[in-house]
């Protein structure tokens, strides 16, 4: 039993999953408040300018893809 009770003691297997748990909750945390605050006051978080970005990028090419089959 003493044995048994010393291995139990010793195993850090779970020790090791938990910590890395904690980074991951961490990181989602520190993620979620970068992309989703705003940035100088501007009102728009960086999700909404990235997504403002593409679709800049999005209409542009295709205005230059219908001036092309002009």
């Amino acid at each position: 039993m003493k044995n048994l009770l010393s291995q139990f003691w010793n195993n850090e297997d779970g020790v090791t999953a938990i910590e890395y748990a904690l980074i991951g909750v961490a990181m989602a945390g520190v993620l979620s408040f970068v992309l989703t605050s705003t940035a100088g006051g501007s009102g728009t978080s960086f999700l909404d300018r990235i997504k403002q970005a593409f679709a800049t990028i999005s209409t542009k090419m295709n205005t230059i893809g219908s001036q092309s089959h002009s």
